[in-house]
């Protein structure tokens, strides 16, 4: 058993050579990584090296955890370097690595346009105007729980319009009527009777 485990400088050579390749070393960082240590038992019999995935797996576990041991050492020890056989294969494969415990890098806040950011400066606070004349803030996190039912409703009603289903037009009515008393700056006066109106009219030659 002992003379299967030893490993020959040729083998470990190709081993590392071959884990050196970044399919295989992107299959190494998998969570489940097995089929790295198949690829690698695979192409080890091309080389003429009949090594298992198992021993594929113990073997590069053991000079990974040599590498780690020598970096941890030389860190700590800047005038008194040590080193091994296999190291600088090993760093090629390990050394940019990155590690499970290192804290991931804050992605950075896109830039808004100013149109977007003009946008969302306007829908932080929306005003309701209540029957007493008294007004109301709604805040912009309640609004969101309003999005999904608002999007199907648009969509239905954009439907409505499209398909000139002039019997649905009072649906259509009661839903911009709704959306003005909340956002009354998308139409002016004028222009929202305009609309209504027609809406009406045309309900009205329907009948």
């Amino acid at each position: 058993m002992a003379a299967v485990n030893n490993w020959s400088n040729a083998e470990v050579q190709s081993l590392l050579c071959l884990a050196t390749d970044e399919c295989v070393r992107t299959e190494l960082d998998a969570v489940r990584n097995e089929k790295a240590y198949q690829t690698l038992s695979l192409k080890m019999a091309l080389h003429g090296f009949e090594r298992s995935s198992r021993q594929c797996r113990g073997k590069l576990k053991k000079l990974k955890h040599n590498y780690f041991r020598i970096k941890k050492y030389n860190t700590q020890n800047s005038t008194n370097q040590i080193t091994c056989k296999w190291y600088s294969q090993l760093d090629a494969i390990f050394g940019q690595r990155p590690t499970k415990t290192s804290s991931a890098t804050p992605t950075p806040q896109p830039v808004l346009p100013d149109r977007t950011r003009a946008a969302g400066v306007a829908k932080k606070k929306v005003s309701l105007k209540c029957h007493s004349g008294r007004k109301d803030v709604l805040p912009l996190s309640s609004l969101r729980l309003l999005v999904s039912p608002l999007q199907l409703m648009s969509a239905a009603l954009w439907g409505v319009v499209q398909h000139r289903a002039v019997m649905h037009y009072g649906l259509l009515e009661d839903f911009i009527t709704a959306v003005l008393d909340i956002i009354p700056e998308l139409l002016t006066h004028s222009e929202r009777n305009q609309l209504v109106l027609g809406l009406r009219a045309k309900v009205v030659c329907l009948l």
